[in-house]
């Protein structure tokens, strides 16, 4: 039994208590405790989907009639769906849960369509719903090109790829390979720090500089 499923038998539980007031009170609480565990079950579920089924790999996405624009390629919801070896519906469930994003399709094309480099993102075991929250207040363009922009403050990395901590990169500088080569959680704390900066501002960012996210 994983700690998610445990979480959700304890949740269960608390939802057995006494018709009083306080166990009304108690009852309320457990309920908005179950939703919480049980959307982290959910995530849980999904990533370990993602990973027994592998997905298409780099050069069979490449294959994929893209959607094609100065910005890079893209993918439809159901090109997404094929790339990771899942239904259209669990693509969409994907970005209800932050794990995708969308934005509107180039070039004057009707609908709203995925950037391909997802695809990685999503099959890389590095996937975090808190990357796209902080993003939250950014359209699909803006998530789009922060992700994909080199930065000063990053070494001159993408934050999506010092996020994934893409190995074996050549032509890199020594301060960027230095970078890549720090922890997860590290290399999130700085890209999370570069998010809030472009939704709030540098002066926020530099207050939360000391603060682990």
């Amino acid at each position: 039994m994983t700690s998610a499923e445990s979480a959700v038998l304890d949740a269960l539980e608390s939802l057995n208590v006494p018709a009083t007031s306080r166990g009304r009170r108690l009852a309320e609480a457990g309920r908005g405790r179950l939703l919480s565990v049980l959307r982290s079950l959910i995530d849980e579920r999904i990533a370990e989907h993602l990973k027994s089924q592998g997905g298409v790999s780099p050069d069979e996405v490449a294959k994929l009639p893209l959607g094609r624009s100065e910005d890079g390629e893209f993918l439809s919801a159901k090109q997404m769906a094929q790339a990771l070896k899942v239904s259209v519906q669990t693509v969409r469930n994907l970005e209800s849960n932050d794990i995708l994003f969308s934005l509107l399709a180039p070039l004057r094309q009707r609908g709203r369509v995925y950037p391909a480099y997802l695809v990685e993102y999503a099959l890389s075991g590095t996937a975090n719903p808190r990357l796209l929250q902080t993003l939250e207040r950014l359209g699909g363009e803006h998530k789009h090109l922060f992700l994909t922009t080199p930065r000063d403050t990053l070494a001159g990395l993408t934050p999506l790829t010092l996020w994934m901590g893409r190995a074996g990169l050549t032509g890199i500088t020594a301060a960027q390979s230095a970078l890549l080569r720090q922890s997860q959680p590290e290399r999130e704390r700085l890209v999370l720090r570069q998010a809030l900066a472009s939704v709030h501002g540098d002066g926020r960012a530099r207050k939360l500089r000391s603060t682990r996210l």
